[in-house]
């Protein structure tokens, strides 16, 4: 989760670190406007009110937070 600089540098980190064995299956965004976009080399996948539907849709086993401590808010219900 997350589309700002602390998900390119989780993106660029598992780039450079292949034999961690993980694959990111995309990037899910708080801003609606950016899903379908491709940031970083991954493709926005949907939105922060989409995420129950996108583990549904996708072989999902972690899902990476990586947002600000200030956003925290805007995930809030997410992580209850």
């Amino acid at each position: 989760m997350g589309t700002g600089d602390r998900a390119k540098n989780f993106i660029r980190t598992v780039a450079r670190n292949f034999a961690w064995g993980l694959d990111i299956v995309g990037l899910i965004s708080g801003d609606k406007s950016k899903v379908g976009m491709n940031l970083y080399g991954r493709k926005v996948i949907g939105s922060n009110d989409e995420i129950e539907n996108i583990l549904h849709q996708n072989l999902v086993d972690e899902v990476m937070i990586c947002v600000s401590t200030k956003r925290y808010d805007q995930i809030n219900d997410i992580l209850e």
